[in-house]
């Protein structure tokens, strides 16, 4: 949600605008690879040996990790998909409108998406505000330079349904995993033009926090596949966390149509592919 708000630090001049989609795709980290398994984030589930706490996230090595109780019996959490980069979100559309004093608003949205039971929607604004007009002696220097501040919301949820024994007690119309994220970031940008192609890069400070939810009554089959313990709202985590990291890309422009590419150097790497079309410097 952090990647692709900018491809040049010049801001559109007033009543100039584009509409822009991007493709970020986040490459995992080495340490993001793994995660420690912590025993109160997971109701009615205990490690067997306690010092091996360890184990691989959805990116980690397609390797099983250590051994866990639930209910009476044991068995191994799941590998990882060996796979170390994914699409964060789907793509969504921004607006880009050029305001006065060089600046310029910044819009994204993502419609509620339905298929079966899954669901996510996305809403965004920034600001982009050239900062070479508040600093003597640079106005007339031949680049661009500005500040640039994004906060995006994403939400998803996807039904389950989990109903060993089919107990009557258990509503699977209530069980869903919820994912709710926000994320803010600052930039300090500089670019340079050159004919149709801008140059651009700068620092950027990131926070984002994510709660994962497994909403609903959950059943623990015991032997004999009857009903034992009932567990409610199993999973509850939160994460959140800040950074920094250093940003750059290019644009190219070929009149209304423009195409550009960046990458993120950070804690949590990215590249961002997109293309724009629209009015604009």
């Amino acid at each position: 949600m952090n990647n692709g708000w900018y491809n040049t630090a010049q801001a559109h001049s007033l009543g100039r605008f584009d509409f822009r989609i991007g493709i970020p795709v986040t490459i995992v980290s080495e340490p993001a690879r793994m995660f420690r398994f912590v025993e109160s984030d997971f109701e009615g589930m205990s490690l067997v040996n306690p010092s091996e706490d360890m184990a691989p996230s959805v990116f980690g090595n397609n390797e099983s990790g250590p051994l866990v109780s639930f209910a009476g019996e044991e068995f191994a959490l799941p590998p990882g998909t060996g796979i170390n980069f994914f699409p964060v979100l789907p793509p969504s559309l921004q607006l880009n409108l050029g305001v006065s004093f060089d600046t310029e608003l910044m819009f994204r949205y993502l419609p509620d998406i339905n298929v079966s039971d899954f669901s996510t929607r996305m809403i965004g604004f920034g600001i982009k505000h050239g900062i070479k007009q508040h600093i003597p002696g640079i106005s007339l220097l031949p680049f661009d330079l500005s500040v640039i501040l994004a906060y995006s919301r994403f939400y998803a949820d996807y039904g389950l349904d989990y109903n060993p024994g089919n107990n009557p007690q258990i509503d699977t119309d209530e069980q869903k995993m919820e994912i709710n994220a926000t994320a803010f970031n600052a930039n300090l940008i500089i670019s340079k033009k050159l004919s149709v192609i801008t140059f651009f890069g700068g620092f950027r400070y990131m926070t984002s926090n994510t709660g994962i939810l497994m909403a609903g009554t959950y059943p623990v089959a015991a032997n004999g596949g009857s009903t034992g313990e009932i567990l409610t709202n199993p999973v509850n985590i939160n994460m959140n966390g800040g950074h920094v990291g250093l940003n750059g890309g290019f644009r190219l422009k070929l009149g209304l149509l423009s195409m550009f590419a960046d990458a993120t150097l950070a804690r949590y790497s990215s590249v961002n592919l997109g293309v724009s079309l629209g009015f604009h410097n």
